[in-house]
């Protein structure tokens, strides 16, 4: 039987966003990661991929150094 858990929530929401990333809609998979983070502040994987977003739209300098003291002060997961 599937749980709708917090995990769970995160996951999809994750995998979502990396969906919209391959076809290159960056605002779509940037509202997935904060569904994300919204379950869990702490996921360092979320905080990872909005990092992503903002380098692949060349606008690493606004938020992705934030996203990455993030990700290194989140549950690390994965590892």
């Amino acid at each position: 039987m599937l749980r709708w858990t917090p995990a769970t929530r995160v996951a999809v929401a994750i995998k979502r966003g990396e969906q919209f990333v391959e076809v290159s809609d960056y605002g779509s998979a940037l509202k997935e990661f904060q569904k994300a983070l919204e379950v869990n502040r702490n996921s360092s994987l979320a905080h990872y991929r909005v990092g992503e977003v903002f380098f692949l739209q060349s606008n690493d300098q606004t938020r992705s150094p934030m996203s990455s003291v993030k990700l290194l002060n989140g549950d690390l997961d994965p590892k």
